[in-house]
């Protein structure tokens, strides 16, 4: 079971690397940001508590006369950051701004605003977690 999820997630980063390096190469369009803003998230967990933020960016954007809306602007995730990372993905950014938007030609509804890694290249720490798991599952059960 535990092989299983492994491999469903090593899966899932594979699909998302693969995606990272085509958007470099995917054709652009202008868009523009329909909405811009900051995510607060108080968690409290085995007497622990603190504070996480997220960025989220919406924009909209054309391709052959079809509008699109999307929310993908890096590869990276952009949920349960410290203040200044959220703070910084989306400093100067602002409703009604002009992106450029790099879209998946075979899907114009896949896009992203910076493609290629996003600063989260190689195995995530998802993967790295699930591999661990079932490599203790595996010493203990042999």
């Amino acid at each position: 079971m535990a092989a299983a999820a492994t491999a469903a997630l090593a899966g899932v980063d594979a699909r998302r690397a693969a995606l990272e390096r085509a958007s470099r190469n995917w054709p652009t369009v202008e868009g523009v940001v329909v909405d811009a803003h900051f995510g607060e998230t108080d968690w409290y967990e085995d007497g622990d508590e603190g504070t996480t933020w997220s960025a989220h960016l919406r924009y909209q954007y054309f391709v052959g006369g079809k509008r699109y809306l999307s929310s993908r602007f890096t590869w990276k995730s952009t949920r349960g950051l410290p203040q200044e990372e959220a703070y910084a993905l989306l400093q100067g950014v602002h409703r009604g701004m002009a992106v450029i938007v790099h879209y998946d030609p075979l899907r114009p509804e896949r896009a992203v605003v910076f493609p290629g890694a996003g600063g989260q290249g190689g195995w995530s720490p998802r993967v790295l977690a699930a591999v661990s798991v079932a490599l203790l599952i595996a010493a203990f059960a042999g």
